[in-house]
């Protein structure tokens, strides 16, 4: 959730990361592990659980290496 007023921004969130304290190592590693979670048959909360998580790491991971996206396509 976002508020705008004048020159300021509002921002709630669950939680945060300063950019520079992202760990890139650790969060690709988990997102390795995630996804050979995600695909050994898993009850359907858990893989629910698993998306919403990586949506999170790539999120933090194109925070992280800004460009990389870009430089993809």
């Amino acid at each position: 959730m976002a508020e705008v007023r004048d020159d300021r921004v509002i921002v709630l969130v669950e939680r945060a990361i300063p950019a520079e304290e992202i760990d890139v190592a650790a969060l690709e590693a988990l997102r390795k592990k995630l996804v050979a979670e995600r695909d050994t048959g898993l009850p359907e909360e858990r893989l629910e659980a698993i998306e919403d998580e990586l949506v999170l790491l790539d999120v933090q991971l194109r925070i992280a290496r800004p460009g990389a996206a870009e430089a993809a396509h």
